[in-house]
């Protein structure tokens, strides 16, 4: 994943991925990616919130 950074964050109500990238928007191959790597519940339940250079994703935790 190049120059991204990933945080992967777990507690009891939800799972939290938070993608960021300094030097350019991170692209939806990161984000599938990530998902497909990291997350562990139903990925149709994400909320997915995009900014400048940073996507966060939260899971709730079934």
């Amino acid at each position: 994943m190049g120059n991204s950074r990933v945080v992967f964050k777990r507690n009891h109500q939800n799972e939290e991925l938070i993608i960021s990238n300094r030097h350019r928007a991170v692209s939806d191959d990161e984000i599938s990616f990530t998902l497909n790597e990291l997350a562990k519940n139903e990925q149709q339940d994400a909320k997915i919130t995009r900014t400048n250079g940073v996507v966060e994703i939260t899971l709730p935790i079934k």
